[in-house]
């Protein structure tokens, strides 16, 4: 009777292991990455582009962007990166001579979600 009790404990256990839900994976987590998600709109009846860069020439351009993106009128995308100050570079006519609109410098915070929409 006893071989029988202990594969039983054992099997019991292991189904009751393998179901249970895993614990989340604290290494992907917004405050251990220090990241932030921002999620940029078109409202506008053109298609735009945004450069997202820490820093910017004298004359107002990105240096070094992280990203950019262009979005079709009405689109919207959201990206994931490190929380910290940057500058949001709006564009518009990209399909001749890309003329900025503006540029926002901005803070980004740890695990918030932003909206930045033009």
């Amino acid at each position: 009777m006893k071989s029988v009790k202990f594969p039983l404990l054992f099997l019991a256990t292991s189904i009751l292991l393998s179901c249970s839900k895993p614990a989340e994976d604290e290494g992907d987590s917004c405050e251990n990455n220090n990241t932030t998600k921002v999620t940029y709109v078109n409202s506008t009846s053109a298609s735009l582009k945004v450069v997202v860069s820490t820093r910017l020439t004298p004359q107002f351009e990105p240096i070094d962007p992280i990203f950019s993106i262009t979005l079709a009128a009405g689109q919207s995308v959201t990206k994931e990166f490190k929380a910290e100050k940057y500058i949001n570079t709006w564009y518009n006519n990209c399909a001749s001579t890309c003329n900025r609109m503006t540029s926002i410098f901005k803070e980004y915070t740890s695990c918030m979600e932003y909206e930045e929409k033009q």
